[in-house]
């Protein structure tokens, strides 16, 4: 099959001929960033991943695995194709003209005056990674192109899966914040010092370790807030640390100051089941449980550092109340509430005993201290304790 598009008024061969015809390699070049930035061009490729529609990346990856500049260096390349996608299939053969761009250290083509289609089902090359890197801009060697990671990974991090779809996966089990196998104050791990500075650069080891040590699985998608949320176990709803997958394959790319690992097909992943609840159980004097809950910016002012929208708000407010009543503590001690007198936790409140039925948690008296935007405020459960003391 071929045929050709041109995207301007102008004639089919100036589409062609008005722009250097460069290989992706040439477009990449061996450094960070492109060579050939704002320049117009004309390149080819093999379409590997199409990301197109308009709740995705907005546009597709093309390869050519035939370039070779002699050194390391990328042969991927991303085609911004905006609101207007392009009549392209992985697999396509293409010559493909347009203005290349550093969009936030991503090498893309953008502007597109014209693509030709010249063969379908080619076949492309997928290029093996391993994690721990050697050094983590050695990514840039393998940016927009089709990549396999053949080893077993495991999340380390799943902060942003809710919110953004995406996970952090690392060779060798989940990845241990730094200082909670090094004491930063004392080079003897047996010392008790609680300051000082003695042993910072060992934290500092350690967490350029664990910078080497993951990548960013994505969902190909610039939706916030997705749903259904990508990668749950869909008998549970949930995803643990530790949870494991072999073999993960896609596209990879760069954005939000990260490389991203878009994956084309369903990812499967070995599931660590979630520890055992503990029950509370006994005769008085019983055991009261304490959980400390960090609510992320519970902020009823709109538009500052919590929700940014009273659909937002009480998205947060229902996920909030549904975690409290599931943990059922006597005793929360909540962070990151707006310090904005008594409004905010207030309204929290409210909506955790409307939950319950009845006035189940009170809050401990609580001045507002300083001005600093949040602050913590402590519910308990006045069926099963009480406040001693002024």
């Amino acid at each position: 099959m071929k045929y050709f598009i041109c995207l301007s008024a102008l004639l089919f061969s100036f589409c062609l001929s008005a722009q250097q015809a460069l290989t992706i390699c040439d477009i990449q070049g061996t450094g960070l960033q492109t060579p050939y930035d704002g320049e117009l061009v004309i390149t080819s490729g093999v379409v590997t991943a199409d990301f197109s529609a308009s709740n995705e990346l907005r546009g597709f990856f093309i390869q050519d695995d035939q370039c070779d500049l002699g050194r390391p260096g990328s042969k991927g390349l991303f085609v911004f194709t905006g609101s207007t996608p392009l009549p392209v299939e992985v697999g396509d053969s293409i010559t493909i003209a347009g203005e290349v761009t550093e969009f936030f250290n991503l090498t893309e083509l953008t502007d597109i005056t014209g693509i030709q289609v010249l063969a379908s089902n080619v076949d492309f090359e997928v290029y093996s990674i391993e994690l721990p890197l050697a050094r983590r801009t050695g990514l840039e060697n393998f940016e927009n192109m089709m990549v396999r990671f053949e080893q077993e990974l495991f999340v380390t991090d799943h902060f942003n899966l809710a919110r953004f779809g995406e996970l952090r996966l690392s060779s060798g089990g989940v990845r241990p914040i730094p200082t909670q196998l090094i004491d930063p104050n004392d080079m003897d791990p047996s010392g008790v010092s609680t300051s000082g500075n003695s042993n910072v650069n060992a934290v500092k080891v350690q967490e350029e370790v664990n910078n080497n040590n993951y990548i960013v699985l994505d969902d190909g998608s610039t939706v916030s807030n997705p749903r259904p949320i990508p990668y749950l176990n869909p008998t549970t709803g949930t995803l643990t640390a530790g949870s494991s997958v072999e073999n993960v394959e896609g596209v990879l790319s760069y954005s939000f100051d990260e490389y991203r690992l878009h994956p084309l097909e369903e990812v499967s992943f070995e599931l660590v089941p979630r520890a055992e609840i503990i029950q509370f159980t006994g005769e008085a004097p019983r055991t009261i449980s304490l959980c400390a809950f960090n609510v992320l910016n519970y902020f009823t002012t709109l538009g500052e550092w919590g929700a940014q929208s009273q659909g937002e708000l009480e998205r947060q407010t229902d996920k909030i109340v549904s975690a409290l009543t599931t943990i059922n503590a006597d005793v929360f001690g909540l962070m990151e509430i707006e310090n904005n007198g008594d409004e905010a936790y207030n309204n929290l409140l409210l909506a955790l005993n409307e939950s319950l039925g009845s006035e189940v948690y009170r809050v401990l008296n609580n001045e507002s201290p300083g001005n600093f935007r949040t602050k913590n405020v402590i519910f308990y459960n006045s069926n099963t304790v009480e406040p001693v003391g002024p």
